[in-house]
């Protein structure tokens, strides 16, 4: 008994101090997991902080250790070989169900797109057209969708379309029923012919793409996106959506503009702050033309701050690609290194994290960062995605010439403070939870949101009274985020642990 004792008291320190920004050694093979082909392309973090991933067309998922989860689809696979159209798209998960996107030829004028409906054995759920899939009436939207579930249990999508204006692509943001039916009720199309985001000095539109797609905890949509006039800038379009067959739509660009491409990449924490990592990415010439800064917007677009941040080797320069954000408000940027008077040569991944003021957390990995190379020799890096999983993990997708690989990092994101687990007029128990979470505050709740550390809502209650609970039992173990509602408007959050 005493050895068992020693064991896991040794074993939990282990865990304790294990350094933020080191591998995690019980992820795959030393903390990655590799794959001999650079096209896979990762979809997302499922509630159960499993990576999803597609391969051709067959969507698969990794367990929390790595290996391939044989006990997802059909012998671990989802085939979407049946479904019309052979270019994918961002898969869904909502109530057992798979959403998968296609389309024919995106790149072509009015190219038809379709949604598939999968059943978690990896069948076809034939109640959807009749065959489990079906075309979707998408307006004119061109040159691929980014896809997301919203909390009234639609699907929302976001393009853009060929305009009036012949050449001149403006962002488009559709809504549809979980059977893949146009929703008019919520006209998120500005007239049905998209948003323009900007226009040059000589008064014409720019080309506007999508780069991603959000939506905050009152039902706005945030579209991060990129217009193209006689320079790359980028920017948000902000949606509220109401009941007369309208919305609000308010365009906000980004601070830095650039005849070099930019980036536009977005995260939205609990608060419903809005973060963007924006500035002039992959100049071809000198590592001064690479910018990096941090922006911070409320849900209005109202910028709270915007840091510049900058990690400067001797002969080469972080160029930050992703954002996301913890819940205890530190940022994780990541990207590719850019080599100074180069074209095409990024020799490593890098991943830092920054506190709230913009400075490096040195608490993290060396100083503040890490390097990756995927291979020896690598010298073409690209990061395809970052993620925090529900426990607090963060991932790192991204590809080399040769190969993909999924990098898993220790990180911490909960303090062990008691002050830091409560609130001090709001209470929640018991926390950790196993099945139910009681709250009470000293003014009536209106409605309570979990959400996970990704920034995913994923359940929501009603309350209507100074005390309630709520069942907790059908979420993964993890750290979660509560944000309480009172019928005054104040908003609380608290942070609980699932057993």
């Amino acid at each position: 008994m005493k050895k068992t004792g020693l064991f896991f008291l040794l074993f939990f320190s282990k865990l304790a101090f294990a350094q933020d920004g080191a591998l995690d050694m019980s992820f795959g093979t030393n903390g990655r997991v590799t794959f001999n082909q650079n096209s896979i392309y990762f979809n997302n973090i499922d509630s159960n902080g499993k990576i999803v991933y597609m391969n051709g067309s067959e969507i698969r998922r990794l367990n929390q250790n790595g290996s391939f989860d044989t006990a997802f689809g059909n012998a671990g696979v989802i085939s979407m070989a049946g479904q019309p159209g052979t270019f994918r798209y961002r898969t869904l998960f909502h109530d057992n169900k798979v959403y998968a996107f296609s389309s024919d030829n995106p790149a072509s004028y009015n190219p038809t797109y379709s949604m598939g409906r999968y059943n978690l054995d990896g069948t076809l759920d034939t109640t959807l057209g009749g065959t489990g899939y079906v075309t979707l009436d998408h307006g004119d939207i061109e040159s691929g969708i980014y896809t997301k579930i919203s909390k009234d249990n639609k699907i929302i999508i976001a393009g853009n379309d060929d305009t009036a204006y012949g050449n001149y692509n403006d962002i488009i943001v559709r809504r549809y029923s979980l059977d893949g039916v146009f929703d008019p009720t919520l006209n998120y199309s500005a007239a049905n012919i998209g948003v323009t985001l900007t226009t040059s000095s000589n008064g014409l539109p720019s080309s506007d793409s999508p780069t991603g797609i959000y939506e905050l905890s009152t039902g706005k949509v945030v579209v991060p996106g990129i217009a193209i006039t006689d320079q790359f800038r980028g920017a948000l379009v902000l949606i509220t959506p109401n009941t007369s067959n309208s919305s609000s739509i308010s365009v906000v660009m980004n601070s830095y503009y650039s005849p070099y491409y930019v980036k536009s990449s977005i995260t939205v924490d609990s608060n419903d702050n809005i973060y963007t990592i924006t500035g002039r990415s992959r100049a071809y010439g000198s590592i001064a033309d690479v910018i990096n800064s941090i922006e911070k917007r409320n849900a209005n677009g109202g910028l709270i701050y915007s840091h510049p941040v900058s990690i400067d080797f001797s002969t080469k320069k972080a160029d930050f690609q992703k954002i996301a954000v913890q819940p205890d408000g530190k940022i994780i940027l990541a990207g590719v290194t850019f080599t100074n008077n180069t074209i095409g040569s990024f020799p490593e991944l890098i991943v830092a994290r920054y506190l709230d003021n913009g400075t490096l957390d040195t608490t993290f990995g060396n100083g503040g960062y890490v390097l990756h190379t995927i291979n020896p020799g690598s010298t073409t890096h690209n990061l395809r995605e970052i993620f925090l999983s529900p426990d607090g993990s963060l991932y790192i997708c991204g590809n080399d010439q040769s190969s993909s690989v999924v990098l898993k990092y220790n990180n911490s994101t909960l303090s062990t403070a008691d002050e830091n687990l409560k609130s001090k007029d709001l209470t929640a128990y018991p926390n950790p939870v196993k099945d139910v979470l009681n709250l009470s505050y000293d003014e009536k709740i209106s409605t309570i949101s979990i959400y996970n550390l990704v920034g995913q809502e994923v359940l929501t209650k009603s309350i209507n009274d100074l005390k309630g609970s709520v069942d907790v039992s059908g979420l993964g173990s993890g750290n979660y985020v509560v944000k309480v509602n009172t019928a005054a408007n104040t908003v609380k959050t608290v942070k609980i642990i699932k057993k």
